[in-house]
C-alpha cells in the first residue's frame, strides 16, 4: 500500500521551502515541531558546510548564464523589473509606452535615452545611470 505524502510549503525572503513528509505526520503537535526543528537543524548544518565561492567565480557563472547581455542596460532593466515584480506589459503601461519597446530595451535592441533612464530609475527605485 503506497504511503500518503503530506507537503507543506514555507515562503521566505530567499524563496520557498517545501517539506514533504513521506508518512503521516504525528498527531502530536509537539512531536511534529520537534521533527521539523531537527530537519531544519540538519539542513542548516549542511548549508554551513557548503563551499563558499569567490566573487570572480560567481561573476563567471553569471556571465555564462546571461551571455552577451550581462551587465548591459537591458540586463539591469530586466533585473530591476523582476525585483519590482512587474511584467513587461505592466511596466510599459506605467511608462506609457508599448510592451514591445520594453522587450527591445531589455534585449538591447532599443537604446534607453537619458529621459527614459530617469523615468525607469524613478519607477524602479534605482539609479538611472545603470540604464544608460
Amino acid at each position: 500500500m503506497p504511503t500518503s505524502k503530506h507537503k507543506t510549503t514555507i515562503s521566505f525572503s530567499g524563496g520557498t521551502l517545501t517539506i514533504e513528509l513521506k508518512k503521516n505526520p504525528p498527531r502530536d503537535k509537539n512531536k511534529l515541531i520537534k521533527q521539523l526543528n531537527s530537519a531544519v537543524s540538519h539542513l542548516m548544518k549542511n548549508l554551513e558546510e557548503e563551499e563558499t565561492y569567490s566573487p570572480d567565480f560567481l561573476e563567471e557563472i553569471l556571465q555564462k548564464r546571461h551571455g552577451e547581455h550581462f551587465r548591459t542596460p537591458g540586463y539591469y532593466l530586466k533585473t530591476f523589473r523582476f525585483r519590482a515584480d512587474l511584467t513587461q506589459k505592466q511596466l510599459a503601461e506605467k511608462l506609457g509606452i508599448k510592451q514591445h519597446h520594453v522587450s527591445e530595451m531589455e534585449h538591447n535592441k532599443r537604446p534607453i535615452g537619458k529621459v527614459m533612464a530617469k523615468r525607469l530609475g524613478k519607477l524602479l527605485k534605482y539609479d538611472y545611470r545603470v540604464f544608460l
